[in-house]
């Protein structure tokens, strides 16, 4: 259940299970494929045209987690300077959370 909480609400947890982990990502990122898809118009017409809408959703998606990942990255090097080297996981955990 603690697993699950801090999975919900801290986004730099780390699962003990990795391979769940993986499942909540292609899960999170095939849902946000298909909600871009839902937005385009004109929807493609042909295999060709699919294929083209499928691989800029895709990359426009990439450049996202990408920032996300450089934020957060960033935010982890801010805390691991800010404890001088130290031990800095729980104060990211709280800064991370919809509660503190």
């Amino acid at each position: 259940m603690a697993q699950k909480w801090l999975g919900e609400h801290c986004p730099d947890f780390i699962d003990k299970n990795p391979g769940h982990r993986t499942a909540q990502t292609l899960t999170h990122v095939s849902g946000a494929m298909l909600e871009k898809f839902s937005e385009l118009r004109p929807k493609p017409q042909n295999a060709a045209d699919l294929k083209k809408a499928l691989l800029t959703i895709r990359d426009d998606l990439l450049n996202e987690t990408v920032r996300q990942s450089v934020l957060r990255f960033r935010k982890r090097l801010g805390a691991c300077i800010k404890a001088e080297g130290g031990h800095f996981e729980h104060p990211l955990i709280l800064i991370n959370t919809n509660y503190f």
